[in-house]
């Protein structure tokens, strides 16, 4: 009965209006054919429905994953290498096979290079559920509605940098550089004392440990945090910062160049205990903690995405909404297992 009066009331609109257009010339029989043929065409579910597409939003994520984190792009994407979303597994090379020079023991020992696959799992990070409440739809506009979820999108970023981050850090006491300047004041909220201000010398001297470790001498990178970064550019003279300024890069987050090194910037970076061991970010500072700059060459440190999704539940009826949340896989490594090519320079205590 109801596709009978569906079909009834397409045959009138379309009767209508081959009505009004036979004054212009037009066979009314072939319009109202035409119209009414034209109702059993099925429309694009979607087209016209206003709501959130979950697909553009996935895709948003992806594009925007390191905005105001610029420095994660200065390593190896090994993506390519992630399994069932989550797992990473790649293969890393064995030692050389070695040289022999004027060789006079022949037949030569025969030796199978024994490579390593780098094998880590991506961590899981979501967003808390957030609510979008009908009122809230209606009320609030297209950009509040997506600012809110923008927001929480930002957050999953910023966890995912400082994860990457702590899985990059500098772990043995040979890639560990203390600072050496005057006492300055601790500044992590949390930290008690002085420590041992940044020098430039701190700076040479890790250029000096990745020559020893025959690390390519481009693509170096340094991360300072907001107040080690102002030590360093205190400790410039007039002509070195004039030098330092020409490698300012805005659009790769870049701020400057001195020893061969990238300089680059950010809120936070790493943490070490007064035993030179990393702090994981969710890890409270402590009074003896130390602040550090992170120094590593783009192919010594990787990361890597895995599943990215966005999650709704329209129409919830206990909640009188829709509910929406994210989850993006992601992490990274260093990417030798010797941990070559990584540093940080580290407050050590002062009196």
């Amino acid at each position: 009965m109801f596709k009978f009066l569906k079909l009834s009331f397409a045959f009138l609109i379309a009767f209508a209006f081959s009505t009004a257009l036979q004054p212009f010339g037009f066979d009314p029989v072939a319009v109202t054919s035409v119209g009414f043929l034209a109702s059993f065409i099925p429309m694009p579910s979607g087209v016209f429905a206003a709501g959130i597409n979950v697909e553009i939003w996935q895709k948003t994520i992806i594009e925007n994953l390191f905005k105001n984190n610029e420095f994660l792009l200065n390593s190896q994407d090994v993506s390519s290498a992630v399994v069932g979303g989550r797992i990473v597994h790649k293969p890393n090379a064995g030692a050389a096979s070695g040289v022999v020079r004027n060789r006079t023991i022949l037949p030569a020992t025969v030796k199978r290079r024994a490579d390593l696959d780098l094998v880590y799992t991506l961590d899981e990070f979501t967003s808390n559920p957030i609510l979008l409440t009908d009122a809230e739809k209606y009320e609030l506009s297209y950009d509040k509605t997506t600012n809110v979820l923008a927001t929480d999108m930002a957050n999953i970023r910023q966890s995912m940098a400082e994860w990457i981050l702590y899985s990059w850090r500098a772990e043995t006491a040979t890639n560990l550089i203390a600072t050496t300047g005057g006492a300055v004041a601790a500044y992590l909220t949390g930290q008690t004392g002085n420590r041992k201000a940044f020098e430039l010398k701190n700076l040479s001297e890790a250029q000096a440990r990745l020559d020893e470790q025959d690390v390519p001498a481009e693509d170096r990178f340094a991360l300072f945090d907001a107040r080690m970064y102002q030590q360093f550019v205190d400790a410039l003279s007039a002509t070195q910062y004039r030098d330092f300024s020409a490698g300012l890069d805005k659009e790769k987050g870049i701020v400057g160049e001195m020893y061969g090194f990238k300089i680059m910037k950010r809120s936070s970076v790493l943490r070490y205990t007064s035993a030179g061991v990393a702090l994981t970010p969710e890890e409270a500072t402590a009074a003896t903690t130390n602040t550090a700059c992170l120094i590593w060459q783009k192919n010594m440190v990787e990361r890597a995405l895995g599943d990215v999704k966005m999650f709704e539940s329209k129409g919830e009826p206990t909640m009188y909404g829709d509910v929406y949340s994210f989850l993006v896989n992601g992490g990274g490594s260093k990417s030798r297992y010797d941990k070559k090519g990584v540093l940080a320079i580290v407050q050590a205590a002062s009196a």
